[in-house]
């Protein structure tokens, strides 16, 4: 039997700021909306963010590096929102790097 009970679960989760832009980014239409809120998740008391980097798998330490930056997340940024012809321009570096937070 699982319990009926909710319990709340403390977890670090790395935060992908290629993905945040992006999701500024898609929601600028109807359709890039749509794909937003599937890409979202909404933490008690705080905003929605991203649960996936650029390359649309979820981004978690260590596999968050520059490697995966040049080959699979900037590629996948660029090719979704010109697919959806959109700003793909790459942000600058600096604010890529995922950091940690407590949600």
């Amino acid at each position: 039997m699982l319990p009926t009970s909710q319990q709340r679960h403390r977890v670090v989760t790395p935060i992908c700021g290629l993905a945040e832009i992006m999701l500024v980014r898609l929601r600028a239409t109807a359709t890039g909306e749509a794909i937003a809120a599937t890409l979202t998740m909404s933490p008690a008391n705080a905003p929605a963010r991203s649960i996936y980097g650029g390359d649309l798998d979820p981004p978690e330490r260590p596999s968050c590096t520059l490697a995966r930056l040049d080959t699979h997340c900037e590629p996948g940024f660029v090719t979704l929102l010109q697919a959806l012809d959109l700003n793909s321009d790459l942000p600058a570096r600096p604010s890529l790097l995922p950091g940690t937070e407590e949600r």
